[in-house]
């Protein structure tokens, strides 16, 4: 979908100020946008949403679904963080952490007298904090940054911007099958400013793979398919 029509859409939705007759305005362009691209989500006349917009959002609900609940919480997990650190660490670097950890602190507290443990931890924070250049560090920021966008994706509220088509829709039930009607575009014109904001944060340049990676060591299975 061309960025300029999610572009369009963003400004139908995100500035209220918007004289009455800008705004139709910019829903004539982004129905022109539609059609030149096929995507027959809005009846300009009606102004409706049509039920194709609904079966868009349900295409992308069944794919997230099960993210959904492998990522509740995953934005304020302490063990997701540090797996993201652990990821972009080297060996010496994971070694120099280990030997920073409490158990080896109180196990090598028994051999080695304190003096001299306490000048080798001095060492080793010093090498260990070394180790985060600007390189290092910028890429562990992007990867957490990636993360929190992906888990705002999956966790948007799609199961409720959907029953507004088709009020019998159950929650992760695919079984059944949905029959959506079109709509007021009025009632999902903030759902769907807030599924764009999200949106418009995920740059497919970015390196997803090293993130889906992360996720599935985190999870122990792949939180989504890669190939979607």
């Amino acid at each position: 979908m061309p960025l300029a029509f999610l572009d369009r859409i963003l400004s139908l939705f995100s500035n209220p100020a918007d004289p009455e007759a800008e705004k139709k305005k910019i829903l004539k362009q982004i129905a022109r946008d539609l059609a030149k691209h096929k995507y027959r989500f809005y009846k300009t006349k009606t102004e409706e949403a049509e039920p194709l917009l609904a079966k868009f959002f349900y295409d992308i609900y069944k794919i997230v679904s099960p993210a959904q609940v492998f990522m509740q919480n995953a934005d304020k997990s302490v063990q997701l963080r540090q797996l993201v650190i652990d990821s972009f660490l080297d060996k010496k670097s994971l070694e120099l952490q280990e030997r920073l950890s409490e158990d080896s602190i109180k196990d090598r507290s028994k051999t080695v007298p304190t003096k001299e443990l306490s000048q080798q931890l001095k060492d080793d924070l010093v090498d260990f904090f070394a180790s985060f250049d600007s390189n290092r560090t910028d890429s562990i920021d992007t990867a957490y940054n990636l993360i929190l966008l992906f888990t705002k994706f999956v966790n948007f509220d799609y199961f409720f911007l959907l029953k507004t088509f088709d009020s019998n829709i159950s929650e992760r039930n695919f079984t059944y099958h949905p029959k959506f009607e079109a709509i007021r575009a009025e009632y999902v014109s903030d759902d769907l400013k807030d599924f764009l904001e999200i949106l418009l944060a995920l740059e497919p340049s970015q390196d997803w793979k090293t993130v889906f990676n992360i996720l599935k060591v985190y999870k122990g299975v792949d939180v989504i398919a890669q190939d979607q």
